[in-house]
């Protein structure tokens, strides 16, 4: 496993080399993804967050109406 985790690393760090990228570019790229995203106020949580609302309003009445629908009753077991 571990030899299959150099030889995997090796492929993808000639890949980057090739395109010319290096591992700090990388590191510095998630970097300002992040500050973007604490910049933007969490704006975008919000919305996501708003179209689950949006979307279990309707899901979790059918899942519910369907686990009931979908209840046998419990007898005595032969």
């Amino acid at each position: 496993m571990l030899t299959r985790l150099v030889l995997l690393s090796l492929m993808v760090g000639f890949f980057l080399v090739w395109l010319d990228i290096r591992p700090m570019e990388v590191l510095t790229g998630v970097q300002r993804i992040f500050e973007r995203f604490w910049a933007a106020g969490f704006d975008a949580v919000r919305e996501i967050a708003s179209y689950v609302a949006a979307g279990a309003a309707i899901v979790v009445p059918v899942w519910l109406a369907l686990r009931l629908i979908g209840m046998k009753p419990r007898g005595p077991k032969n």
